[in-house]
């Protein structure tokens, strides 16, 4: 849990999109998809956003709460460490906005310790699936109230979110744990470091050398990850190493390895969250699961892709209208008069 806690307590990003116009809230269809789940409650509902990450969905909710001038309260629960009001990235009105949800870090899906019968309405987009499904599922109908629903988007084996992640896996596992970029990287640094503390040419003529088989390093990792899945992350991987190797002497070496070992942090960080992400991934098979597990229970449940017609031009949810996401709808049943 140390990756995602690390990364909403430092990413701007409202939630796991780092990149693009949606890493400040979801718009369009996906806005409009929410906006509809809360026009579905009373005035007066009370919602939890499960997994909010840095609350976008909580957002979206606190949003439409206040256009429509109603009294929903909204909670959100993280497993992770969050702290969503401290995020820099936030804007003046969202800040106000979300100041009004109640957040609770360190809550698990499986143990969410709200009372029996709280919400009207539990939501989550890729939040769900990253807890044990059938233990999240008993909390979920613990919480709702008799006529409750929870509306869940989990993330799709086919969607290209994940067949991106699966281009990143195998750069980041390439880059960290079998090419010698890294520690190529950090032998130039040293050999830079000795050299000028020594004043020494010999050791000055070596750190040249060493960088000259760095670049070959690089040009190699490149050469092996050149498909269109992996392009992005090795280029992403290679401007690190660069930016820390570039203008010798003008920042201390000293310097220059802490920033190549923080990069190294942060892809190792990177390569957890997003293995996580192709680990939660739903498939027709564990939809199957969730149904016969669900179906044991009280709980009325719906799973279906998740299709989105016009999805623009976001890098994180380009090309994947067919299987944007799963969607998991569970009703509980009201009580009998």
């Amino acid at each position: 849990m140390h990756h995602w806690t690390t990364y909403w307590q430092s990413t701007p990003s409202l939630n796991s999109f780092a990149e693009g116009t949606s890493r400040d809230g979801y718009n369009g269809e996906l806005k409009a998809f929410w906006d509809s789940e809360f026009a579905a409650c009373n005035d007066s509902a009370c919602i939890l956003d499960l997994a909010t990450g840095n609350g976008a969905i909580a957002l979206l909710a606190a949003k439409y709460k206040q256009t429509q001038a109603l009294q929903f309260k909204i909670f959100a629960s993280d497993a992770a460490d969050i702290k969503p009001l401290e995020n820099a990235g936030l804007s003046m009105q969202d800040k106000k906005l979300l100041s009004c949800v109640d957040f609770f870090p360190n809550t698990r899906n499986e143990a969410l310790g709200f009372s029996n019968a709280s919400f009207d309405l539990v939501v989550s987009q890729f939040g769900f699936e990253y807890g044990a499904p059938e233990s999240s599922i008993i909390e979920i109908e613990r919480v709702l109230k008799p006529g409750g629903r929870a509306v869940l988007l989990v993330h799709h084996v086919d969607s290209s979110i994940v067949q991106d992640s699966k281009g990143g896996i195998q750069v980041l596992n390439m880059s960290l744990h079998e090419s010698p970029v890294f520690i190529q990287a950090e032998l130039c640094l040293e050999l830079l470091r000795q050299a000028s503390t020594l004043n020494s040419k010999a050791l000055y003529n070596l750190y040249q050398a060493s960088t000259s088989t760095l670049k070959w390093v690089m040009q190699q990792l490149k050469t092996l990850n050149s498909n269109a899945l992996s392009q992005a992350w090795v280029d992403d991987v290679l401007s690190r190493v660069a930016q820390v190797m570039a203008n010798p002497g003008q920042a201390s070496t000293e310097a220059q390895l802490q920033s190549l070992r923080a990069h190294y942090a942060q892809l190792t960080e990177h390569l957890a969250r997003i293995s996580d992400q192709i680990n939660a991934a739903y498939d027709e098979k564990r939809s199957q699961q969730l149904r016969s597990f669900a179906q044991q229970s009280a709980l009325q449940i719906e799973i279906s892709p998740f299709h989105l017609a016009n999805v623009g031009n976001e890098p994180e949810i380009r090309n994947c209208e067919n299987n944007f996401a799963m969607l998991i709808q569970l009703r509980k049943p009201a009580l009998k008069a």
